[in-house]
C-alpha cells in the first residue's frame, strides 16, 4: 500500500514538471520568448527593488549620523599677528567667525554633556581676542555702526569675554546648569553687540 502511494506521488511529481516545461515551450520545444521576457522582467524588478531597498537603508541611516556622533567643527588657527590676516578679512571678522564655530561646538558639547571639552574651545578663540584689542588700541579697526562709540564697543567686548571666562569655570566645575546659563548670556551678548555696532 505504501509502495503504491509513493509510486503515485512520484508519477504526480513527474507530471507536474513535464506540464510546467510544456507550458514554457513553443511548438519546436524551445523556451518561448514570452517566458524569457517574464523571467527578465522578474529579475529586473528584483534588482530595482533591491536598489530601492538599499537606498532606503542609506536614507534611514545617514541623514542624522553626523549630528548623532556629536562631531565638532574644526576651528582654523589664529594668525600670530595682524599682518598675517587673510586678505580682505579684519581681525574682528575673524574673531566672530571663530566665536560662531566655538558657540556651535559648545552647544553640541552641552547637549552631549561633554563639559570638559568646552575650555578647549574657548582657548582657541582667545588669541583672536588679544589681536582684536591690539587693533583697537592702534586705531586699526572701527565698527561699521556707531564707530565713534569705540569705548562702549571695547567695554561690550570685555564683558562678553568675562562671560566666556564664567562659562569656562562652570565647565571645569562640571556645572551643567551654570554652563547653560552662561551660554544664554553669550547669545544675548551677541545680539546686543550686533544691534548696537553691526546692523543699522
Amino acid at each position: 500500500m505504501r509502495h503504491a502511494r509513493r509510486s503515485n506521488l512520484v508519477k504526480f511529481g513527474i507530471l507536474v514538471l513535464v506540464t510546467a516545461w510544456a507550458v514554457g515551450c513553443d511548438e519546436d520545444g524551445d523556451t518561448s520568448q514570452e517566458a524569457d521576457q517574464v523571467v527578465e522582467q522578474e529579475e529586473s524588478a528584483e534588482t530595482e527593488a533591491g536598489e530601492e531597498t538599499a537606498l532606503v537603508e542609506v536614507d534611514e541611516v545617514d541623514p542624522y549620523r553626523e549630528v548623532m556622533r556629536g562631531e565638532l567643527r574644526e576651528l582654523p588657527p589664529v594668525p600670530e599677528s595682524l599682518e598675517e590676516l587673510p586678505q580682505g578679512v579684519n581681525i574682528v571678522q575673524l574673531e566672530m567667525r571663530l566665536l560662531t564655530g566655538a558657540m556651535q561646538n559648545i552647544l553640541q558639547l552641552i547637549g552631549d554633556e561633554r563639559l570638559d571639552e568646552i575650555p578647549g574651545q574657548i582657548r582657541q578663540v582667545h588669541p583672536a581676542y588679544e589681536l582684536t584689542h591690539q587693533a583697537l588700541e592702534e586705531g586699526l579697526y572701527r565698527p561699521p555702526v556707531n564707530p565713534d562709540q569705540i569705548e562702549e564697543f571695547i567695554a561690550e567686548d570685555d564683558e562678553f569675554h568675562d562671560v566666556l571666562r564664567g562659562l569656562v569655570g562652570a565647565a571645569r566645575d562640571d556645572d551643567l546648569e551654570g554652563v547653560t546659563q552662561y551660554y544664554n548670556e553669550l547669545v544675548e551678548g551677541c545680539t546686543s553687540c550686533h544691534g548696537q555696532f553691526r546692523f543699522p
